[in-house]
């Protein structure tokens, strides 16, 4: 996937439609999450679509407690704004 496809990983250097498209990706995250409980998928085979596209199982995701988006470990370390030790990471 092209980098300009990803959904930015800030809010401070994303346009109005952008932060449009990052909300309505939270939304969708959630529905998806709301469809594996209601299927009763159990959490080690659900998976969640980070907005770099990748579909990473739930266990790896990292949830902003701030804009309630799920990210991957990658996107993550960008959102946050920090880089996890190699050890952690993997």
């Amino acid at each position: 996937m092209a980098t300009a496809d990803r959904l930015p990983v800030y809010s401070s250097n994303a346009t109005p439609e952008q932060r449009v498209a990052r909300e309505r990706w939270r939304q969708e995250q959630e529905h998806l999450i709301d469809v594996l409980i209601a299927d009763q998928v159990p959490l080690q085979h659900a998976s969640i679509r980070c907005g770099c596209n990748r579909m990473v199982t739930w266990r790896e995701m990292h949830r902003c407690l701030y804009c309630g988006i799920w990210f991957c470990a990658e996107c993550a370390q960008q959102h946050f704004g920090f880089r996890l030790p190699a050890v952690v990471n993997g």
